[in-house]
Order: C-alpha cells, then sequence, then structure tokens
C-alpha cells in the first residue's frame, strides 16, 4: 500500500476540481481505488486542506 503526502492528496484533489479530468482517471493515475478517492474528494469538500495534515482524520457520513 503506498502512502501519500498531505501535498499529494491536494494535488490529486485539485485535478479532480479543476473538471477536466474524471476521478476514475485519477485515481487510476495515482494507484488508488475509486473509493479511496471519493473518500479524499468528500473529506476536502467539508474540510478543505486541513483534513489531510498530521494528526487530522475525519470521517462523516452525514452533513
Amino acid at each position: 500500500m503506498t502512502k501519500f503526502s498531505s501535498d499529494e492528496k491536494i494535488q490529486a484533489v485539485m485535478r479532480y476540481e479543476k473538471g477536466s479530468e474524471s476521478l476514475k482517471s485519477i485515481a487510476k493515475s495515482s494507484g488508488l481505488h475509486d473509493s479511496v478517492f471519493l473518500n479524499w474528494i468528500r473529506q476536502y469538500e467539508h474540510h478543505r486542506e486541513k483534513v489531510f495534515y498530521k494528526g487530522l482524520y475525519i470521517i462523516s457520513y452525514t452533513d
């Protein structure tokens, strides 16, 4: 299993947010399963960049 730095996660999510690449294509090029990348996107949408930095890992299934 590959570990990704906070910056790598943010860069991948930002590529998705630009809208020029699909979730599946970014996940595949990063060596991730679609569901893992989708989780990154959801976390980023709720908590922005701070979610990927040391000691903060939040999973929220409610709005």
